[in-house]
């Protein structure tokens, strides 16, 4: 596996939720709102985040959903 497989990514799709992506693919959707989240994470988001793992994104999903 390369590392690119193992990178998490995350970013606001065309319905307004979280969409999580693993090496390219997306794997879900979430049901979070991104217009619920700060401003800081909703700029990021719109952007997107990518992270140096997949545990990485169910840290910050925990984190968006709480």
């Amino acid at each position: 596996e390369t590392d690119s497989d193992q990178t998490g990514y995350m970013r606001a799709d065309d319905n307004g939720l979280i969409g999580v992506y693993q090496g390219g693919q997306l794997l879900y959707v979430t049901d979070i709102a991104v217009k619920g989240l700060r401003a800081v994470d909703r700029e990021l988001l719109e952007r997107g985040i990518e992270t140096s793992s997949y545990e990485d994104v169910l840290k910050m999903l925990e984190d968006f959903g709480s």
